[in-house]
């Protein structure tokens, strides 16, 4: 049975897992192409319409914007799929549910480490920016001060979104989310879910394409190396600890940032950590020596 996943990177995950799973391993041939690589062009590569020509399952990302010049429309793409394709959404899942007001960007590259663009630290930290002692940064996210009434009602307006997700989704992941947020860090920024997260969207999928219900958690799968190796902590911004209270978040201080496929290796760090070297190049600097 031949597969084709049409996303963002977020396919990528999904394509490992279906490759390494010891249940779907050898039952499926997965290919994977990108669409904000590729829907700036007009015409569709030859070996993707090959690909297409031969998928029994389609399973692609829905878009926001029409894309009508580009024969990677999904609208397009639907005409070099067989009749008896199945096809199935999921979803591009985001929140910033954990990332109140992260709204100040001090700069965004040191050496080969780089930040997101747009993921930024909490607004106040505007007023520390080059601040170069660690316990002055430790001693300012401690005594962050944020209003808890707006922050729940902006926690739970990104509740909603995820479900408002959901509508255009084959996969249903806002339950998930809220029986599971309080004890599994599900999203590494707001844009980037962790391996928790996804292992969800692929046991929906095999459930619904093979009728086969896998395990709820499988820890060995995800500590499998070929699947950690993936994971997107490409722009990790780690959960200020005041939002952690406020939410009653019970999982590790210390998370994985940055990924070896774009910087020079993972890094595991704190909060505080992160938010030091988010400050200045020199605090960077000085936390690699």
């Amino acid at each position: 049975m031949n597969i084709v996943l049409y996303s963002n990177c977020a396919g990528i995950v999904i394509r490992t897992m279906f490759q390494n799973h010891p249940f779907t391993k050898g039952k499926f041939n997965i290919s994977y192409f990108s669409n904000y690589e590729n829907l700036h062009k007009t015409n569709i590569d030859n070996n993707h319409k090959q690909l297409l020509n031969k998928c029994d399952i389609f399973i692609y990302q829905p878009m926001n914007k029409n894309y009508d010049y580009s024969e990677y429309n999904i609208d397009n793409i639907r005409k070099y799929l067989k009749n008896e394709c199945k096809i199935m959404k999921v979803n591009y899942y985001r929140t910033r549910a954990f990332w109140y007001e992260n709204t100040y960007i001090p700069y965004i590259q040191y050496g080969k480490y780089s930040f997101h663009t747009t993921n930024g630290i909490f607004k106040d930290c505007i007023n520390i920016k080059n601040k170069s002692d660690k316990k002055e940064v430790i001693n300012f996210i401690n005594n962050v001060q944020i209003d808890e009434k707006d922050f729940i009602k902006f926690f739970e307006s990104e509740l909603e979104k995820i479900k408002i997700l959901d509508e255009k989704s084959d996969v249903k992941m806002y339950n998930f989310f809220k029986l599971n947020y309080n004890n599994n860090l599900l999203f590494f920024d707001p844009f980037h879910p962790t391996n928790i997260f996804f292992y969800e969207i692929f046991r929906q999928l095999v459930k619904q394409i093979h009728n086969h219900e896998l395990p709820e958690k499988d820890l060995d799968f995800l500590n499998d190396p070929k699947i950690k190796d993936i994971e997107m902590t490409h722009w990790t911004i780690p959960i200020l600890p005041l939002i952690k209270t406020i939410l009653k978040l019970n999982y590790e201080d210390i998370v994985p940032c940055f990924s070896p496929e774009c910087h020079p290796k993972r890094l595991y760090m704190n909060t505080y950590d992160n938010y030091y070297i988010r400050l200045s190049p020199n605090n960077f600097k000085n936390y690699l020596d």
